[in-house]
């Protein structure tokens, strides 16, 4: 079974680590029903489709006979950097794996807007916006459209220590 590990099979492995943590979090959250659904019913979806898909990506390449026929490379090999890009790279995404694994938390005790922001602005600079300015710009305008969107279609979102 270890000579299958390839890089798909270790990423969403890692992802549905992080999504079960992801949704450990959003039970804590109301869940409402499906004619009226809760500020806990959309994190609990996507959570839940996000670890499926997953799982049917694990499930595809360890079932796949180009997988079967020639060995992946050692897991280690997965892990050795060699230039000054990849570990700007690694580190970034270790940057977004750490700030998607604080969200649902402080979304529960912070709040939607006092979390979402930061979340934000850190996503869009892993994501390689350079300019700080219009990344804070952007964080901010986002979440208040996000606010201002689910506040008319009745969705409260977590309002945390603002109120």
């Amino acid at each position: 079974m270890v000579k299958y590990m390839t890089n798909n099979v270790l990423g969403a492995a890692g992802i549905v680590l992080i999504a079960l943590i992801y949704l450990y979090e959003a039970w804590k959250l109301p869940l409402g029903s499906l004619m009226r659904p809760g500020i806990g019913f959309a994190p609990m979806l996507f959570g839940t489709v996000l670890i499926g898909l997953c799982l049917l990506l694990i499930l595809g390449e360890l079932l796949s006979p180009s997988i079967r026929k020639k060995s992946a490379p050692p897991i280690l090999e997965n892990f050795k950097t060699k230039t000054r890009e990849e570990i700007k790279t690694r580190q970034a995404l270790m940057g977004f794996i750490a700030i998607l694994l604080i969200y649902p938390v402080a979304l529960n005790y912070a709040g939607f807007l006092i979390s979402t922001i930061p979340f934000l602005y850190v996503s869009l600079r892993v994501m390689g916006h350079e300019n700080q300015l219009v990344s804070v710009g952007l964080s901010v305008f986002i979440t208040f459209v996000a606010w201002e969107f689910f506040a008319r279609l009745g969705v409260f979102l977590p309002q945390g220590v603002l109120w």
